[in-house]
């Protein structure tokens, strides 16, 4: 038997909310923007009965993690994960990033290598520059800004030809949301992640080594079809896995394929 310890921790001017399942080497999964830790449903149990100690968090400014609009910024993710490892008294952790999560989760393995044994980025351009990925970015975060300025209240549809999923994903992002909109703090967001200072730049990913693997759905309709493989060039050593039928968020379109695949990838780096 197991279950769920939360707990929060004080981590530069926020408080972040995060949730402890299970025993064995920690695992820490970073969501993205609009996302909470019920979104990982599907994936905690599977992670947990493999033998690892699962924890999920939420992102500043979401659910349970009460920040300023000012400190909703992706240059405080390394931080808030750096937080979290030291009230766990973690010497070293593997990370799986969503989307936005990637910011904080490749910003600190290039800062903290010994930190984090490996890394594995879904749905994530993770914020490391080519004029490519960076106009992929613009041109995501536009188009969310505009459908939120008509009044859109979950604009993009992220999930490949699923339905079902949308309509489940919608009802679960609300919870995050005071006033059921896409986040608590949208324009914020997404126009911090467009702020080039959080931005890694190709010099400083020379003598990179943390273990990588991007995963992506090559029917992202955020983002843009196959940007993943590009993301994968911008990062010495990454492998790549793709999904050739799924979205934005292949670890919740296809629960078990992408459980599959992240356990391989653990396993394959010796975790």
């Amino acid at each position: 038997m197991w279950c769920a310890e939360s707990r929060l921790v004080q981590s530069d001017h926020a408080e972040i909310y995060y949730e402890v399942y299970g025993s064995g080497p920690p695992v820490l999964f970073v969501p993205g923007l609009a996302e909470v830790t019920l979104h990982y449903y599907q994936n905690i149990p599977y992670f947990v009965r493999a033998g690892y100690q699962v924890i999920v968090m939420n992102l500043r400014g979401h659910f349970m993690s009460p920040a300023r609009d000012e400190h909703c910024h992706p240059r405080y993710f390394p931080g808030d994960i750096r937080a979290i490892c030291q009230a766990e008294n973690i010497k070293r952790i593997a990370l799986i990033c969503e989307s936005a999560g990637g910011w904080g989760g490749l910003r600190l393995a290039v800062d903290y290598p010994d930190l984090v044994h490996c890394l594995l980025l879904m749905g994530s351009p993770a914020g490391v520059y080519s004029e490519q990925n960076y106009r992929a970015c613009t041109d995501a975060a536009k188009g969310v800004l505009d459908a939120i300025n008509t009044g859109a209240k979950r604009p993009v549809d992220m999930y490949a030809n699923n339905a079902e999923k949308n309509f489940l994903a919608r009802q679960i992002a609300l919870l995050s949301s005071s006033d059921g909109g896409l986040l608590p703090c949208p324009t914020i967001y997404l126009q911090a992640m467009l702020d080039r200072s959080v931005w890694l730049d190709p010099q400083d990913m020379e003598g990179y080594a943390v273990p990588t693997l991007i995963v992506g759905g090559d029917n992202d309709s955020f983002i843009g079809p196959r940007f993943q493989r590009h993301v994968a060039t911008l990062i010495p050593g990454a492998r790549l896995s793709t999904f050739m039928d799924a979205g934005h968020e292949p670890y919740w379109e296809q629960p078990d394929r992408f459980n599959a695949v992240a356990h391989d990838w653990l396993k394959a780096t010796a975790w």
